[in-house]
């Protein structure tokens, strides 16, 4: 089609507008590129010779665009720009699309809670007036096709009212519409409006809402319209479910799942793939509750690690590494993983359901009648053994009530980290004896839980020094399917000396660090590598290093950005931005390390499908096998001490989960004047630190940086013999999150 209207152009000047208008169309739809397509819609906006008719096209399509991106008040405005544009001009049939997309504007910006529940009133007033204005044009087919339109809106409004019988005559008017316009798929639409309208009246209904859920399914799984009969197959799997009819909810679920695998191969971007994961992320939960009321142990697991693990793989499947290839396409099932398991090894593995409280219309009911309950499931699995439990806690309660903190300081009470050890850990805690290592696999708010922290019914943490070592990861499948891949070797350019080892320090920022640059000429040292440092630390330089270097190690200032992540920063020499946007796009590791010894590094916005956004993310799809990360900011007194002993221990030939361990062990030990020695050594060898430095940071006057704690007074105030970093909120942010082949090896 453009190429029939740029070909007009020469005899037509106005066919120049309308290619620039269907070229905005293809940058927004088939690019998704929305800057650029408001760009495009504003500048043939911008032309003054346009129809008014064109005008508000190229309104209606940015308004449409915006409503995409949950813009709802420029969707609002633009729309209502072009419906007094057609107005004005008589334009009955454009008057009827635009009122009937205000309506389903108004509707969906309510369901996703961005409208309150007054928009409701309007919406049904724009389908009204829509539908006598139909009344008074001739019943041709684009007029039927218009007033179906309208009757599904008319009925989704009258849903969220609680006006059950009104959106029951409006589905029917809009399934006689599409009986006369001989649209099968428009009748499986309204056969499935109505089967849901059935259903969410309650259990007296359940029987007609079945027979209306069946004639929308034959249709669409006769027409091949995946996504529909997906939907279909979920409201199932939940009425049954409703009904106690858990073998029956369980074939829709699977049913469901697996029309969901045939629409994932369609997806081309990471975008596309994470958000399409998030909307039958419910599917899933819904699926592994009803396994569990079945007691398919195996099968719930399989279903949650198929939900965590997808999303994640197929963005490693995407990129510009080869790990996807090496770990494979698909997710370990539980005999695979018992298999690969290893034999010291016990993996705990959460997954929460209910993540987010559904949205409420008019009546107090949920908005979604298959929204799952808030339950927090845990697999505990050995080689010999499988369990499947409730944990009864409720996952939401988890959430920090300060999004913009990220991790709540209340998880660090002893009282909070004693009920977290009973709820997630103390019933499997005996398959600890004879265990060495400790696998986690957190998911949703389980994300924020600091579980070497937690305390056992002896006030002893996880993490002890006769306990197991502890390693977090994304899935099962991310931990294990790699353990028969050869670790990371060196790129063929490597040189000798410097390829070891890549250390970033820069003390800049918003608030000056003292360590930071000290630490990274230390730990270079110490692994016999390269430091850059100050002015050397450079966005160019850290990119063409790194991917020369066996390990990576970053100590310098780091922000999290929970409304975009992938925009979370580490931060370097003249005002520049290592961003997680950057690793993805530019690094390609050879790495068996990453270190990221930075405030926040290790926070990742947690998805409805619990995908993790962030540094640890971009980091793992660049090709690093294992990071070490903080869950929240960290005081860099305590960071240099316990990074500098990390660093030793792994020169000491110890795997890097025993290093850190014992790392943090001695971190929790070390008194008041043992900090004090370490600290007068550190300003004797330094070149760059004085001993006004190290007066100020004895007296414990460093600027406190804001976060879930305030840095610990290590100065003349304390006893010679206080364990001044003994509070979690110093050695436990640490985690170490990689594949189990880490915790076989030494790093040389």
């Amino acid at each position: 089609m453009l190429q029939q209207v740029q070909a007009l152009s020469s005899q037509n000047p106005h066919a120049d507008y309308w290619y620039a208008y269907f070229s905005a169309i293809l940058t927004d739809i088939r690019d998704s590129d929305w800057a650029e397509a408001e760009r495009q819609y504003h500048t043939v906006l911008a032309i003054p010779q346009i129809s008014q008719f064109l005008r508000g096209q190229t309104l209606l399509s940015l308004g449409i665009s915006y409503w995409r991106q949950g813009r709802w008040r420029e969707a609002e405005d633009t729309h209502r720009e072009a419906l007094r544009i057609y107005t004005e001009t008589r334009e009955v049939l454009e008057q009827v699309k635009t009122q009937n997309n205000l309506a389903a504007l108004y509707w969906s910006g309510f369901s996703q809670g961005d409208f309150d529940a007054r928009v409701l009133p309007k919406a049904e007033i724009f389908c009204t007036t829509s539908l006598k204005a139909l009344d008074n044009l001739a019943q041709t087919p684009d007029v039927l096709s218009l007033y179906a339109m309208v009757w599904n809106t008319l009925g989704m409004v009258s849903m969220s009212l609680g006006h059950w019988e009104r959106a029951i005559e409006c589905y029917k008017q809009m399934l006689s519409c599409h009986d006369q316009l001989d649209s099968a798929y428009g009748m499986g639409i309204a056969y499935a409006n109505l089967g849901e309208t059935y259903h969410r009246q309650g259990s007296a209904h359940f029987d007609e809402a079945l027979r209306q859920y069946d004639k929308a399914l034959a249709i669409f799984e006769n027409g091949n319209h995946y996504t529909e009969a997906l939907d279909i197959r979920a409201n199932l799997g939940a009425l049954y479910a409703s009904r106690t009819q858990f073998t029956q909810s369980l074939e829709n679920y699977a049913a469901a799942i697996q029309l969901s695998e045939k629409l994932r191969l369609g997806l081309t971007s990471e975008v596309a793939r994470a958000g399409y994961f998030s909307t039958i992320n419910d599917i899933f939960a819904n699926a592994v509750l009803t396994c569990h009321q079945l007691g398919l142990t195996d099968q719930a697991f399989n279903y949650a690690e198929q939900a965590r693990s997808r999303a994640f793989l197929d963005l490693l499947e995407a990129g510009p590494v080869d790990l996807a290839r090496d770990i494979g396409a698909l997710p370990m099932t539980l005999a695979q993983v018992q298999k690969a398991l290893p034999e010291n090894a016990l993996l705990l593995e959460y997954f929460t359901t209910g993540l987010l409280e559904a949205r409420q219309d008019a009546g107090g009911e949920p908005m979604r009648h298959r929204f799952p309950p808030s339950r927090t499931l845990v697999f505990a699995i050995t080689r010999d053994e499988a369990h499947l439990v409730d944990a009864d806690i409720a996952p939401n309660d988890l959430y920090p009530q300060d999004p913009e903190a990220m991790v709540s300081r209340d998880l660090l009470t002893p009282f909070m980290r004693r009920i977290l050890f009973t709820k997630l850990v103390a019933r499997f805690y005996h398959l600890l004896e004879q265990k060495a290592l400790l696998y986690l696999v957190p998911h949703g708010p389980l994300h924020y839980v600091p579980f070497q922290a937690l305390l056992g019914p002896d006030d002893s943490t996880l993490l002890t020094a006769d306990g197991p070592q502890i390693v977090y990861a994304p899935s099962a499948t991310v931990l294990l399917r790699s353990a028969n891949q050869p670790q990371p070797t060196a790129a063929p350019h490597m040189e000798a000396g410097n390829a070891s080892c890549l250390a970033v320090g820069h003390n800049g920022g918003d608030v000056q660090l003292t360590f930071a640059e000290e630490e990274a000429r230390g730990v270079a040292a110490l692994m016999h590598g390269r430091a850059l440092v100050g002015d050397a630390a450079t966005k160019a330089n850290v990119l063409a290093y790194a991917q020369r270097a066996h390990m990576l190690h970053f100590s310098c200032h780091g922000t999290f950005e929970p409304a975009s992540p992938l925009d979370s920063a580490l931060h370097l020499a003249n005002g520049e931005m290592l961003t997680a946007r950057d690793v993805l796009a530019q690094l390609k590791l050879h790495c068996r390390l990453v270190t990221l010894s930075a405030c926040e590094s290790g926070l990742n916005r947690v998805q409805r499908g619990d995908e993790l956004f962030g540094m640890v993310r971009a980091f793992m799809f660049a090709g690093a096998a294992a990071l070490i990360v903080t869950q929240w900011r960290v005081d860099e007194r305590s960071t240099h001490i316990l990074m500098e002993r990390f660093y030793q221990n792994l020169q000491q030939k110890m795997s890097i989960p025993q290093a850190l361990q014992e790392a943090q062990l001695y971190l929790r030990s070390l008194t008041r004047a043992q900090v004090e020695d370490i600290f007068r050594r550190l300003v004797l060898e330094s070149k760059k630190l004085d001993a006004a430095t190290l007066n100020v940071v004895l007296k414990g006057h460093v600027s406190p940086q804001e976060g879930i704690a305030t840095q610990a007074d290590s100065g003349a105030n304390s006893p010679d013999q206080e364990r001044v970093f003994d509070d979690p909120y110093h050695w436990a942010p640490f985690v170490l999150i990689g594949s189990c082949q880490i915790t076989e090896s030494t790093i040389d």
